[in-house]
């Protein structure tokens, strides 16, 4: 503005004309305008590569949902700052026989498959829920809840979604643990453990039901 502003009282008094005034502060221009412009250009297009190469680090590229890297920082910037115990839910989703999909229907109905129930997870749970895809037919939800009774109703509700998902009618088994971070030495590792296990006994018990129908 006050280059501008002297450009014009000097062409106004006869000083000089416009293009001896472009050539005296053309280094002004230069130093105070234009070379902080480009440095912010450059600022900026190396945050928005930081932030691509970050987001592709942290998200599952087939689904758009976390990975298991991303579950982790996700779930530590929402417990950040937090003082009272809160009620941290797992819920584990395993999309069943997802390799005869694959070798049946091919590929690609696998990944339509897994899209499907990725959809369904996402619209199932809340916006401040963790979802990701954290296998290749693997699932998790972290919720937070401040009480027991709201954990075990999202547990509930994530649980009943079991069967015809997708345009392949993919079924699905559950396994989940719930835990207060008050609790003396709460792990989310082992609370996953936990609910990993538990999806493998439900798992487990469904196949020996079909082979006894069989």
């Amino acid at each position: 503005a006050a280059i501008c502003v002297i450009t014009v009282w000097n062409v106004h008094l006869g000083e000089a004309t416009l293009f001896e005034q472009y050539v005296y502060h053309a280094p002004v221009i230069s130093s105070v305008v234009l070379l902080p412009l480009i440095i912010q250009a450059v600022i900026e297009g190396g945050r928005r590569s930081l932030t691509a190469v970050s987001i592709a680090a942290h998200q599952d590229p087939l689904t758009g949902l976390l990975n298991r890297r991303g579950v982790q920082l996700a779930l530590n910037s929402l417990l950040f700052g937090q003082r009272a115990p809160r009620i941290v839910a797992v819920v584990l989703v395993d999309v069943d026989r997802l390799k005869e999909i694959n070798d049946t229907l091919g590929h690609e109905a696998g990944d339509e498959a897994i899209k499907a129930v990725a959809q369904v997870l996402t619209t199932t749970a809340r916006a401040s829920d963790i979802t990701a895809r954290v296998g290749g037919d693997e699932f998790m939800i972290v919720a937070l809840h401040d009480r027991a009774e709201e954990a075990v109703a999202f547990i509930e509700r994530v649980s009943t979604l079991r069967a015809g998902i997708g345009p392949h009618g993919a079924t699905v088994s559950v396994g989940s643990a719930w835990r207060s971070t008050g609790d003396a030495g709460f792990d989310f590792e082992s609370l996953r453990r936990t609910a990993d296990d538990m999806l493998y006994r439900v798992k487990r018990a469904r196949d020996s039901n079909l082979s006894a129908a069989s």
